[in-house]
């Protein structure tokens, strides 16, 4: 479960695994459920620009 507040839809958001900046993308909602949709991948050795 990923906390998500109020009025996220639209904002940029990035995704992190073990601290490490894997991609890039935006905040989307369907009903009552929150995702991401990514926009950017972030190459190997990139992560943390």
């Amino acid at each position: 479960r990923v906390p998500v507040r109020a009025g996220a839809r639209g904002r940029s958001a990035d995704l992190l695994v073990n601290g490490r900046l894997i991609d890039r993308g935006e905040v989307v909602v369907s009903d009552e459920n929150f995702g991401v949709r990514i926009t950017e991948l972030v190459a190997p050795g990139n992560e943390h620009a």
